[in-house]
């Protein structure tokens, strides 16, 4: 694939997966607003809780579909039909594997949900709910390797386009459900059969587009390769391990020590983290299998500048949207829902902190993904996952919830947000880090200068109750103001120079 066609699929991966995840956005805004009239808050808590469950027992794939995207990149670069077809078959027969340990694993922990659960709630057949989320999760291993072809192939636009396809039609199946028979479960074997409907059927197109490389044959991988496979999944796992402990645990530990309720307030801000999340990401990852072919195929001294240019726009989209994040979450909850869903500024302000500290390390783990650097710096993540657990446990019997989301700072300010960039410069880019510490020190006091000045402005005008037209005027003037102040800062800068050359080709090839 030429660099211009690199480019265009890059351009057109980032633009169907931004509508996806509008889309996404639109209609999961929708059904919660239809679902919270109709079902108590701890329901949304279930919902948290066996979610977090399900991505702790997602352990068992350890990163493997990770790594196989990883080894995609060269055979498709080089049309090398035989070696994908070997890797797939390798693929499909692990994951199998996979969701059938899932499932045993999930059934297992039956006789323990009660302690996860924490308080009973008022709700009528937890268990059932359970094994619909179980079946849910164990569906998409049976299905869903096939589609990552698209995804090694810059063609992840293909896998957006048929996903806001599926969620407009479940959540309008939804939405009349719930108020035809407001039946909990009812709603999520509609989510389970959307699922399931959606990865058939993107498997089969990919199935179609890319046939040769699913023709039955006696095709298999070397030993050579599975060992080299095998070495990058268990290098991989400490960080599946670090990441299910980061972000994967602290719901249950809420749950269990606070309650459902607690739960379910939080899981209202976390929806609009990951929306954000979602969006943000589906911009990055349209980049990383151009970062990925690119650096299959070829060696470039300019790494280092590719880099900072990926740098830069990763943190200039988090920055932004935290900023708008910390200042504007507790006016649309109180918009959206009403002041009784809101949660206290600073636990906000840390939920707000802990995404900004992802975002900055995404560029990170772009890099180390599409280099292959999987077994350098392998123990770092189990450090940081007993550290958060740790100070998860200890804060909050005197902090609450505010507690168990400082310990996730805490955990990832030890180790992440100084670790992953020296492994990256050290192995990856080269070069020293004195230089990008100095920057991302002056991004972080940038970035909290906004807050505390937009904070401190609000407190001037304090306001009791928003509506929506009140939430949007705020809206739009926080978003004026922060991407005033980003445009004052680095206007000169050589990177926000390339990327406004870039939107300025785009702007006169669509004129």
């Amino acid at each position: 694939m030429s660099y211009t066609d690199r480019v265009k699929n890059s351009g057109r991966n980032a633009a169907y997966g931004l509508l996806s995840q509008f889309v996404a956005l639109t209609m999961n805004f929708v059904v919660r607003t239809v679902f919270i009239r109709y079902f108590d808050v701890a329901y949304l808590g279930i919902n948290g809780l066996f979610t977090n469950v399900l991505t702790i027992l997602s352990l068992a794939e350890l990163g493997f579909g990770t790594a196989m995207i990883h080894y995609m990149y060269k055979p498709l670069a080089l049309g090398d039909v035989p070696g994908m077809q070997a890797l797939l078959k390798y693929y499909r027969k692990v994951y199998r594997y996979i969701g059938l340990v899932v499932l045993t694993l999930g059934l297992g922990i039956i006789p323990f949900l009660d302690y996860f659960v924490g308080e009973t709630p008022q709700i009528d057949g937890i268990l059932y709910i359970y094994l619909l989320y179980l079946f849910n999760s164990v569906s998409s291993y049976f299905y869903s390797y096939s589609r990552t072809v698209f995804d090694a192939d810059q063609k992840s636009y293909i896998n957006a386009r048929y996903r806001y396809y599926f969620v407009i039609i479940k959540s309008f199946t939804q939405i009349i459900a719930l108020v035809i028979y407001a039946d909990f479960l009812l709603f999520l074997l509609i989510q389970i059969l959307m699922t399931v409907a959606e990865n058939v059927f993107v498997s089969l197109l990919a199935r179609r587009k890319y046939s040769a490389f699913f023709v039955e044959n006696d095709k298999r991988l070397g030993r050579d390769k599975i060992q080299r496979i095998n070495r990058d999944v268990r290098a991989l796992m400490l960080s599946r391990v670090a990441h299910v402990a980061l972000n994967g645990t602290d719901n249950i530990i809420i749950s269990s020590f606070i309650g459902l309720g607690a739960v379910g307030l939080l899981s209202n801000y976390t929806m609009l983290t990951g929306t954000l999340v979602m969006i943000l990401s589906t911009v990055t990852r349209a980049a990383t299998g151009s970062i990925g072919n690119y650096l299959a195929v070829e060696r470039s001294e300019n790494r280092h500048q590719l880099f900072r240019k990926v740098d830069f726009i990763t943190f200039w989209l988090y920055a932004f949207c935290t900023v708008c994040f910390v200042t504007l979450a507790n006016p649309f909850i109180n918009a959206w829902l009403g002041p009784a869903y809101e949660l206290e500024w600073v636990v906000v302000l840390v939920i707000g902190l802990n995404f900004l500290i992802d975002g900055m390390l995404n560029s990170f783990w772009i890099f180390r993904s599409t280099l292959g650097l999987f077994t350098q710096g392998r123990y770092r993540p189990l450090i940081a996952a007993l550290l958060n657990i740790f100070f998860s446990l200890l804060l909050v019997k005197y902090l609450g919830l505010l507690g168990v989301l400082l310990g996730t700072t805490i955990s990832k300010s030890l180790v992440n947000i100084w670790y992953d960039p020296y492994l990256i410069h050290k192995h990856g880019l080269f070069t020293p880090l004195r230089g990008y510490a100095r920057i991302s020190l002056f991004r972080l006091t940038l970035t909290a200068s906004m807050v505390v000045g937009i904070r401190l402005a609000l407190s001037l005008f304090p306001v009791q109750a928003y509506n929506f037209l009140s939430f949007t005027l705020l809206a739009l003037a926080v978003a004026t103001f922060t991407a005033g102040v980003f445009l004052l800062v680095y206007r000169k800068t050589s990177e926000f120079q390339y990327f406004l050359s870039l939107l300025a080709k785009l702007v006169r090839r669509r004129a």
